[in-house]
Parts: structure tokens; sequence; C-alpha cells
């Protein structure tokens, strides 16, 4: 829209979860249809805990969704610190607006310490809501 104190810095600001969820709900569903995961602990930014609100949002009967503090890295994986599950780390965050309707988020995902990838993923909106327009690999180890 504007500048940056028009409304438009507050509305991306509220949208933020709303971009976040979409990344991650992304890379949720590859990981699980392609490689099988099924526990994914969630981070958002430097690896905080989401809200336990913006959690709820992730609710499925294939997967299962935690914060990533409930997960506990080991030489060779995560494991969920209750049940011992393996499952992965999902990290998120806005990094770039390039306009209202088009943002770059990163996304890195940890599987064991030498199976680390990093990628920058583009989100667009439209009437409708985010929607995922690709992403490329920036890392991985």
């Amino acid at each position: 829209m504007n500048d940056s104190s028009s409304p438009s810095v507050s509305w991306r600001t509220r949208e933020e979860d709303n971009i976040l969820e979409v990344a991650l709900r992304h890379w949720i569903e590859y990981e699980n249809m392609h490689d099988g995961w099924k526990t994914f602990f969630l981070s958002c930014g430097d690896e905080a805990d989401p809200t336990d609100e913006f959690l709820r949002r992730f609710h499925s009967r294939v997967y299962q969704v935690k914060s990533v503090s409930q997960g506990r890295k080991v030489e060779n994986g995560v494991l969920d610190k209750e049940t011992g599950e393996r499952g992965i780390i999902l990290n998120a965050h806005v990094f770039k607006w390039a306009s209202d309707a088009e943002v770059d988020v990163g996304v890195s995902i940890y599987v064991w310490s030498w199976g680390q990838e990093a990628y920058g993923c583009r989100l667009l909106h439209h009437r409708w809501g985010w929607e995922v327009k690709g992403c490329k690999m920036t890392m991985i180890t």
C-alpha cells in the first residue's frame, strides 16, 4: 500500500501468523507425504515456541505438531521428550515483504546434525488467503 506509517504495517504484523502457518503447513504436508514423518516440532524465529493458539491451527489425525521445546536433539535425530518418538524440527520466519501481497519466508528443516536444509519460500496473497508460490533451497548439510 503506502509508506511504513500506513495501515499496511499493522496489517502485515497481524498477517504474520497466517503466513507462517501456510509456510509450515506446506512443509509438514510435504515431509509427511514424501518422507513419512509423523511428528513435527515447530518454532517461529529463533527456535522460539509458538503459542498454544498457533499450534491448534495444525490439529490433524495424520500427524502430530508440537512446540520445538518438546523435542530433544540427539546425535542421530530429534526425539519427543514425552514419548521418545522421532520427529523433525521446522522453523519459519518472515524475512522480507516484497509488497502487501508478496512475502518471503525462511524455512529450516532439522532432521539430525548432518540432515539440515533451509529454503526461501515466496508466498502470495489472494482474496482467499496466502499460498506458497515456490521454494528454493538455500542450504543443505
